[in-house]
């Protein structure tokens, strides 16, 4: 793979000009060489971290949407759990489909985060409103209901590859339903900013932590449903002076960046 310098970035890759949104801003760049005689093979590993860029996109997108966020989920596996991203994925929109049969579409935003333990779980904020007491209860026994069966069939529950038995599953829905009916499985937002503030601190935890070496195919760390989406963008040409100046208007002061990154949040 091709490697450049911060100095060789903005002499091959000029600044040319900037989409802007109401959360901030995509830099658009230029080409000065001719990428057909920089010839190189980069097969793309398994992911195993989450990129500050993905961060970034994922904050912009909330910012910007226009989508107003009224409560968050929080969904996480028993004893047993799956150690392939693509099972999580497959219970996540399960739960998904399920629970807009029960209370009605609804845009979302979710994100993915690993346990000490190894398992992951999910956070979710919905347009939903704040839950009365007998709809977390539905909400916990929806997400029992996907988490808990057969789930010994692909679990891994220590480090040396011990498995629980069958019997040993049905201890987990209890558990499974309690935790998920506590208050804080589902709860409100109570500020204009919080899902933003919410998101912030979990990108942090996310930054800096490895996907387990035993967990497969985790994929993507976040999404969103359809209706939430960046509007669009206003193109202005410009320079690479021209952008921070922008950005500096807008509050942000960056004039000490060596190289401006693809996402420049504001505001």
């Amino acid at each position: 793979m091709t490697y450049f310098t911060l100095d060789q970035v903005n002499m091959f890759f000029p600044v040319v000009g900037m989409i802007a949104y109401p959360g901030g801003m995509i830099v658009r760049r230029g080409c000065n060489l001719n990428l057909s005689s920089v010839r190189h093979l980069h097969k793309r590993g398994e992911i195993t971290m989450v990129s500050k860029r993905s961060l970034n996109k994922l904050a912009l997108l909330v910012k910007s949407s226009g989508v107003t966020f009224t409560s968050v989920m929080t969904l996480t596996y028993g004893v047993n759990y799956p150690t392939s991203g693509r099972q999580a994925k497959k219970n996540l929109n399960h739960f998904l489909v399920s629970t807009k049969r029960v209370f009605g579409a609804f845009e979302y935003v979710w994100i993915i985060e690993f346990q000490a333990r190894g398992a992951c779980h999910f956070h979710i904020a919905t347009t939903l409103a704040p839950p009365t007491s007998l709809e977390r209860s539905v909400f916990a026994d929806i997400w029992k209901g996907i988490s808990t069966p057969y789930s010994w069939l692909y679990c891994q529950v220590d480090n040396v590859g011990g498995r629980f038995l069958e019997g040993q599953t049905l201890l987990t829905d209890h558990a499974v339903y309690d935790v998920h009916s506590h208050p804080k499985s589902w709860e409100g937002i109570r500020k204009k900013d919080g899902i933003q503030r919410y998101f912030a601190k979990y990108a942090n935890k996310l930054q800096q932590k490895d996907v387990p070496s035993f967990y497969r195919d985790v994929g993507r760390f976040w999404g969103a449903s359809r209706g939430v989406k960046l509007p669009p963008g206003k193109y202005y040409h410009g320079s690479d002076d021209e952008v921070r100046q922008v950005a500096l208007a807008y509050g942000r002061d960056i004039s000490s960046w060596r190289v401006l990154p693809k996402i420049i949040l504001l505001g």
